[in-house]
């Protein structure tokens, strides 16, 4: 087929009510149509097309030939083709064996492909981006929340990258007045329900808390049936059964990555740029509903600023503002939240200000 030349590969096909204003949507979005939408006699119209990043998929707009027409629903059957190289053509077992006896796994709450634009244009959108993202070898993406007073007006967000390390596809929502540690739970849980568990996942935090709870005190809790080794009740315990459960039968790699670093981590950035947006306005966004990326921080200095903006510089270490003085700073002994919404880490400097502690420039902007 057009695009799989010299190697064998699965072509699946997404489903829509046109293809031809689908294939037009491929191309606004960067992609490319491989193979114009095509009728197959009366059992429906084909189209070939390839996403920005390399992976060719189908569209299919149905005549006589509906498909199962199975929308998330665990264990449905999809239609899938199988184009082979001749030199790596399979034997008739192993091909009929792939043909007949392949099922679709699909996520829980969001299946792939359960979702079409509210136009009826079909595969362009969530379905696709889903599609493709459940193809990958490996899936790499960030969550983080935030909480504007802990307790206080708090949010969520998640957001997953393409292969070159773009934010590709995220989500925000709000929840009301919640705390800074169940906002960094709940971003991870809406995370892992998003990707497709067959995936292998790349999670990047910048909350020891939510890290270690999942990673090394969740064991003993469930050994001590949910309770802290002091006898208490373990904190936001539906929270994390829920994601222990998410957990379960799948490969998660959890990554630390400092926050507010300059040069810090993008995909972090990004999702404590949407959770605290989220937690400000009480509103979802997300890139399936269309909405606008979430606005750079007023922390990150521009390029032009040559690193003596308010931001911190490399290393942890926060610039001063020419001119003016700075409050007595101290050493982070624990992670936290500042009053501009974004966390620090331990061993970053912190000071002293009118909500608590947080950014030494956060003071200064303050009080200036």
């Amino acid at each position: 087929m057009p695009g799989q030349e010299g190697a064998s590969q699965w072509c699946l096909y997404l489903g829509s009510d046109d293809a031809a204003a689908s294939a037009a949507k491929v191309r606004a979005s960067g992609g490319d149509i491989l193979m114009e939408p095509m009728e197959v006699g009366d059992f429906g119209t084909m189209c070939l097309a390839r996403d920005p990043g390399g992976a060719v998929f189908g569209i299919w707009q149905a005549g006589t030939h509906e498909g199962f027409e199975a929308v998330a629903v665990p264990g449905a059957y999809c239609w899938a083709v199988c184009a082979w190289a001749r030199s790596s053509r399979p034997r008739p077992r192993v091909r009929q064996r792939l043909l007949h006896g392949g099922r679709l796994r699909r996520r829980p709450e969001a299946g792939l492909g359960d979702r079409r634009d509210d136009d009826g244009g079909g595969a362009a959108g969530p379905d696709r981006r889903g599609m493709i993202e459940s193809m990958r070898e490996r899936v790499v993406a960030a969550c983080d929340g935030a909480s504007k007073g802990n307790p206080g007006p708090a949010a969520w967000a998640w957001v997953v990258s393409d292969d070159g390390g773009t934010p590709a596809r995220w989500e925000a929502g709000p929840l009301g007045k919640a705390t800074n540690n169940v906002a960094e739970l709940t971003a991870l849980e809406r995370l892992l329900a998003a990707t497709d568990p067959t995936v292998p996942l790349e999670v990047r935090m910048d909350s020891q808390y939510a890290m270690k709870a999942v990673t090394t005190w969740l064991p003993g809790w469930k050994r001590n049936g949910w309770k802290t080794s002091s006898g208490k009740p373990v904190a936001n315990q539906d929270l994390v059964v829920r994601i222990d459960e998410l957990l379960g039968g799948r490969t998660v790699e959890f990554r630390y990555v400092a926050a507010h670093q300059v040069d810090g981590d993008p995909l972090n950035d990004f999702a404590d740029r949407a959770a605290s947006q989220a937690a400000v306005v009480q509103e979802p966004a997300s890139s399936a509903l269309g909405s606008p990326e979430p606005p750079p921080s007023s922390m990150t200095p521009s390029s032009s600023s040559g690193g003596g903006g308010g931001g911190a510089r490399r290393g942890g270490k926060p610039a001063r503002k020419a001119g003016g003085s700075s409050s007595r700073t101290i050493k982070a002994k624990f992670p936290g939240r500042c009053l501009c919404g974004r966390s620090y880490a331990a061993g970053e400097d912190i000071a002293k200000n009118a909500q608590g502690w947080g950014h030494p420039e956060c003071r200064a902007e303050a009080t200036g």
